[in-house]
């Protein structure tokens, strides 16, 4: 289920068993608030970093006061390149000014029954409008021209949020896209292990699981497919969460191309992970009036291990999987 409280401007994405939560504030910035959990209440502002003054970190609000804050703190929804918030980007664009500082702003939403397809690209589908629903959050970079389309789409009964991004240019010259994640996820905590699958010929999809550390970790493709050395997955392993127990947060991205997840952990804790296209070697040059659509990108949580998670996930992709033709219902 999805609602949108109108007058704190809150979005709420509910499954069965977890809440995701995100909010649009007065500047038109769209912050992330929580992901975990089925909780009933949305008013969660007090999770938002308080970190005003940031070093070396542009402020918003000038002359700095108590009221003012700085992007690079906030658990940013979809981060944009060069314009305040300095950790990892899920956006660059390059218009023609020749700049790549990005600065996305809302400026609409709709929610629906069902899920659209991807132009061109396999996805997770419903059999049912009554099985999922979807929010499209409309945001825009007047500067460069370019609309970019935020999709969330929920499955209850898997515990399991789709992402994906569309970006069209509404402008008259061409844009340049340099970076497009198909989703970001922000967290207010680095108290998880990074988990993913990595192997060889014979020896696919072996475990690796390793606590987060300040800085960067990532796995990857150049190879023009995703390939058995880096699956396109990973996991957040709470601490101490075990097969059968503990809060694990699964992140599939179904593209068989080049590939980026990276995990990113700042001097205040702060968890960032992007997944999408490998930005290495990458560069979509959009006319006026196309639209680019990224790959999707699923989130699954839950709260019964690794083993919990794994499950999930197969269920989800052996059900509603699309690669070329629906299955039949019996």
């Amino acid at each position: 289920m999805i609602t949108y409280n109108g007058e704190k401007r809150i979005f709420k994405l509910d499954t069965d068993k977890s809440s995701y939560v995100l909010a649009i504030a007065p500047e038109g910035y769209i912050y992330h608030l929580y992901y975990g959990a089925y909780i009933s209440d949305d008013e969660l502002f007090y999770l938002i970093p308080r970190v005003a003054n940031a070093s070396f970190s542009a402020n918003i609000g000038c002359p700095v006061t108590e009221n003012s804050y700085t992007l690079d703190t906030r658990l940013m929804e979809y981060p944009c390149n060069g314009t305040g918030d300095f950790r990892t980007s899920a956006i660059s664009l390059r218009g023609k000014s020749g700049s790549s500082a990005t600065d996305i702003r809302y400026v609409g939403y709709e929610i629906f029954d069902g899920k659209k397809s991807l132009c061109g690209l396999p996805a997770v589908y419903a059999n049912d409008n009554s099985e999922c629903q979807t929010l499209e959050i409309t945001a825009e970079d007047k500067l460069i021209g370019a609309k970019v389309i935020l999709s969330y789409t929920v499955f209850p009964k898997y515990d399991a949020l789709t992402r994906s991004v569309v970006i069209e240019n509404i402008t008259d010259t061409p844009v340049d896209i340099e970076r497009v994640m198909s989703a970001s996820f922000d967290f207010n905590t680095m108290d998880y292990d990074f988990l993913h699958l990595y192997g060889a010929w014979a020896k696919e999809r072996q475990v690796s699981r390793t606590p987060l550390m300040y800085g960067t970790q990532s796995i990857a493709s150049k190879r023009g497919s995703s390939s058995h050395n880096h699956n396109p997955f990973a996991a957040l392993v709470k601490k101490g969460a075990g097969e059968e127990n503990g809060e694990v947060f699964g992140f599939s991205l179904i593209y068989s191309g080049n590939f980026l997840i990276e995990c990113e952990v700042d001097t205040f804790a702060n968890t960032r992970l992007i997944a999408g296209i490998n930005p290495v070697d990458f560069a979509w040059k959009l006319m006026p009036g196309e639209k680019f659509t990224s790959p999707e990108a699923i989130c699954i949580i839950n709260n019964c291990g690794i083993g919990g998670m794994s499950r999930k996930f197969l269920k989800l992709y052996i059900d509603i999987l699309f690669c070329g033709e629906k299955k039949k219902k019996k």
